[in-house]
């Protein structure tokens, strides 16, 4: 219970000592103002010991009307004079007994005392300044908790409109505008009420609740509640001191913000460093360049996605992305124009890229690290999703940055460090990714998270694989839900989620997680992970590492075709064309898997083949397929492979088309078929020499003739 109550009833009258010792303290008092706390140091020495001091505390404290005192008595005593340092505070950030355990003095949070010798009081006093400005966290305020870009509704729009906004955006509430002058609040109870009545043609303004109830960036917390307390609204807009909107509290923020702990200074120093330490200094100096143009424009700025979950891991990252609460294609534009490069925008999406190039490390002055920052960097405006079907692209609209990171995939991805406004490095992190990258775990936002995006099946897998996590029981769940919205996915889609899993260090165990919870089959029933499969799969990694000399050409880099060919190889052609088709594959690819396919069926039967067998049944494959033989074959087959690529398949003909014509062949269908005789007869032993081709060829001349 709070018994703080009792205390008005239990206070005792001073002495005529203690209230003369008082006077001196609330005289001597010394205002300090930091991190939005008010705290008072005040000191005075006495003549004589008097006694209870600490009972001044509570009185002076409430008179001063500050958060924390802090009262400095120098006593004479028998042995020098020594100090005794009294203090309260009333608030969780100002923790007094921390400060005086510095001195090793006893207490709480709340109230401490220590007993100093041989200082004198100007010292101590500057001693506990500046104790006081490191120790004290900062104090919440409105600007710490709200949402930007915040969704309004002007007064003259009608309920039916309100509604459906409503449903797209999943807000409770409104702020309503009449211009872009505050006027009300709409809630969404209001609004299904008046649907209830058939006012769907009814205007906002009949409906909302009216007044000019706000706060402001600078209010405290404590403001925030009394101002929703009075008024009832549980979402607050938020005013500047031009009275125009610039965003939004709900009593979610309020609540979530009271049971978290406020970031911490040390901590925001941790992220910042973490960020130096992990990126080239060229790039911090291009970041750093970003976070002054945003903070000049009173733009958020907030690095997000992979680089802040890797961050954390420990896992290099260079891939910038950035949201902008604001116009994020604006500030690139800026960046563009005074630091160069290319920038490619889509104002549709709110979104940038902007092409770095190499004078623009030279004009950060880094001219010999330019292959030191990523090709691009990533601006996008915060924006919240709706989806309006299962499986389809959501449309997207403006919003916070809180929103921004509610439509990502996984808690893990959620996490987004505070470039700008100050103060820059704090971590936000809204929906304990943190926490969950601690756990191990993949976790989605919500219920129906991969109802709006099948997609997120693979990209769960994909990242329990990556990051050795689990995909959590209840995402888990949903994820096998899920399973029959897989087909209503385009195939465009499908096959990029695919390949960015065959592209991964380790694809055979993203493969046989996908098998076993039954994706692959989801998606065509041509991929299929047999025994066979999972052993070619087990060689991929070393293979890449270091790629044999034969038959795999130095310069392939086709690793995600030969590994869906794996897949495939041993299905009819008729189901790899289907599977082509279901993926939307360029023809290209489709060639290759068919050609791996057709490859894979002279396999059993190679050693017992002629040179020019070998030669006639594998060639048209092309590198590719010879790479997923040698990965299938035995010891006795990958020798013939290697024969094939190494000895075989070089040898042509020394004659040629013009060679023939000249002896007598006829023009046409006989020149191929004779340049093939001829090539069959060098790769079986039947021609060694110049001579004997010559012989070879006029005998075939002579068969075509006659």
């Amino acid at each position: 219970g709070n018994w703080t109550w009792c205390g008005e009833f239990l206070q005792h009258p001073l002495t005529d000592a203690q209230h003369a010792v008082f006077e001196r303290l609330a005289e001597n008092a010394l205002t300090l103002h930091i991190q939005g706390f008010t705290v008072v140091l005040t000191s005075t020495t006495l003549a004589e010991p008097v006694d209870e001091l600490a009972t001044l505390a509570h009185k002076l404290r409430e008179r001063v009307d500050a958060e924390a005192l802090l009262m400095l008595i120098e006593v004479p005593e028998s042995e020098g004079s020594r100090i005794h340092v009294i203090a309260r505070s009333v608030v969780n950030n100002v923790d007094v007994g921390e400060v005086l355990r510095v001195f090793d003095g006893g207490g709480h949070a709340r109230a401490a005392a220590a007993l100093v010798k041989e200082r004198s009081l100007s010292s101590l006093t500057s001693q506990l300044i500046e104790l006081l400005e490191q120790r004290i966290l900062p104090a919440i305020r409105v600007a710490d908790m709200l949402s930007q870009n915040v969704q309004s509704i002007q007064m003259s729009a009608t309920v039916g409109e309100a509604q459906r906004a409503m449903l797209e955006t999943g807000h409770e509430g409104y702020p309503v505008l009449d211009g872009d002058r505050l006027v009300g609040l709409l809630t969404r109870r209001a609004v299904d009420r008046a649907m209830r009545h058939d006012m769907h043609k009814a205007s906002v303004r009949e409906v909302m609740e009216p007044g000019q109830v706000a706060v402001t960036p600078a209010d405290s917390i404590e403001t925030l509640k009394d101002r929703m307390l009075d008024s009832g609204w549980g979402q607050m807009p938020v005013i500047d001191q031009a009275g125009h909107l610039v965003g939004i509290v709900t009593r979610t923020d309020l609540i979530k913000r009271w049971g978290s702990r406020p970031a911490e200074p040390h901590r925001r120093e941790e992220m910042r460093a973490r960020l130096q330490l992990a990126l080239p200094p060229v790039l911090n100096a291009l970041l750093e360049a970003v976070r002054a143009a945003a903070t000049t424009a009173n733009l958020g700025l907030y690095l997000v996605g992979g680089i802040v979950r890797d961050l954390l891991l420990g896992r290099p990252n260079l891939d910038i992305d950035l949201v902008v609460e604001g116009d994020a294609i604006a500030l690139a534009q800026a960046l563009q124009h005074n630091l160069g490069g290319t920038l490619h925008a889509h104002r549709q999406f709110g979104t940038a890229k902007w092409l770095l190039d190499d004078q623009l490390a030279a004009k950060l002055g880094f001219p010999q690290a330019a292959e030191q920052l990523p090709p691009t960097i990533d601006f996008a405006t915060s924006r919240a999703e709706f989806y309006e079907a299962p499986s389809v692209l959501p449309t997207v609209r403006r919003s916070s940055i809180k929103l921004d990171l509610h439509r990502r995939d996984f808690t893990m991805n959620t996490l987004a460090i505070r470039l700008a406004p100050p103060p820059d490095g704090e971590l936000l992190d809204f929906y304990k990714g943190e926490q969950d990258l601690r756990d191990g775990l993949v976790r989605v936002l919500h219920s129906l998270s991969f109802v709006d995006d099948p997609t997120r099946i693979l990209r769960a897998v994909r990242f329990e694989q990556r990051f050795d996590f689990r995909i959590e029981a209840r995402t888990l769940d949903r994820l096998t839900a899920a399973l029959p919205l897989i087909p209503r996915l385009s195939g465009d889609r499908l096959r990029h989620e695919l390949n960015l899993i065959l592209q991964e260090r380790d694809p055979l165990r993203n493969l046989e997680r996908l098998a076993e919870l039954g994706v692959l089959e989801a998606i065509d029933p041509a991929l299929q992970l047999d025994e066979r499969a999972r052993a070619v799969f087990a060689q991929l990694p070393a293979l890449r590492a270091a790629p044999p000399l034969d038959p795999c050409p130095a310069d392939f880099d086709d690793w995600r075709v030969l590994a869906l060919a794996v897949l495939v190889c041993e299905q009819p052609a008729e189901d790899i064309t289907r599977l082509c088709a279901r993926l939307m594959t360029a023809n290209r690819i489709c060639d290759h898997l068919l050609a791996v396919q057709r490859a894979c069926q002279h396999l059993p039967a190679l050693p017992t083949y002629n040179p020019a067998e070998v030669v006639e049944a594998l060639e048209p494959g092309g590198p590719l397929a010879w790479l997923a033989l040698w990965l299938f074959a035995d010891a006795q087959r990958q020798e013939v492979l290697g024969k094939f690529v190494g000895e075989w398949q070089p040898i042509k003909p020394s004659l040629n088309g013009n060679d023939l014509l000249r002896m007598g062949a006829p023009a046409g269908p006989p020149i191929g078929a004779i340049l093939r005789d001829l090539r069959r007869a060098w790769l079986n032993g039947e021609i060694t020499d110049a001579e004997d081709e010559t012989r070879y060829a006029q005998r075939r001349i002579e068969a075509h003739t006659a």
